[in-house]
């Protein structure tokens, strides 16, 4: 088993963040076509202008120091995703609460099954309400959307959905009332892989 682990920027060393956008930039940029600033391309990093002191990092690492899982949670009192470049997809303004986080940049590289990857989600929702979280916000996409109501997992419309640049983008909020304690562990990735994004 492999603990989940959690940081915010500020307290993060520069080759750890370093180690994040590269990854991201495997994912989001190579994998998926995402485009970015020229600068950060030539550099192979995929950073935004989300990534601040008060972001924190929630990932998991193999015994290798790879990292496998990630995701990042924001306060929505600050800009944030959601709220300020995706505010289309909520059909009243967008939440701003000391008690509300967005979730982006969530991705899994692991275990074809979907379990590991959903455990990981749960975990990162864990996180978000020991923070203080009621509520978690998203920008995902439909299929998505999808996967979570069939593990269970409670969401609520902040819109109806959207196509943008070819996918069809929803605004997700997770209320946290009824997220229980996962562990906080996950299985290790091994064999074959899949990755599943947000």
């Amino acid at each position: 088993m492999t603990n989940i682990l959690i940081q915010v920027s500020c307290n993060m060393d520069y080759s750890l963040k370093l180690k994040f956008a590269q990854f991201r930039y495997k994912i989001f940029v190579e994998k998926l076509g995402w485009e970015i600033n020229e600068a950060f391309k030539e550099e192979g990093l995929e950073q935004d202008e989300f990534d601040r002191d008060d972001t924190a990092y929630i990932y998991l690492l193999t015994e290798h120091n790879d990292v496998v899982a990630y995701a990042r949670l924001l306060p929505t009192t600050s800009e944030y995703l959601l709220g300020n470049v995706f505010p289309f997809l909520c059909d009243a303004p967008p939440p701003r609460s000391c008690h509300i986080l967005e979730i982006s940049r969530y991705v899994y590289v692991g275990k074809t099954e979907s379990s590991a990857a959903i455990s990981f989600f749960r975990n990162c929702l864990l996180f978000a309400k020991k923070m203080g979280a009621t509520d978690v916000v998203a920008v995902t996409s439909v299929g998505l959307e999808r996967l979570f109501e069939r593990n269970g997992i409670e969401t609520e419309r902040l819109g109806g959905p959207k196509r943008y640049k070819g996918e069809m983008l929803v605004g997700l909020k997770f209320p946290l009332k009824k997220v229980q304690d996962c562990n906080n562990t996950i299985e290790a990735p091994v064999g074959r892989f899949s990755e599943v994004t947000i």
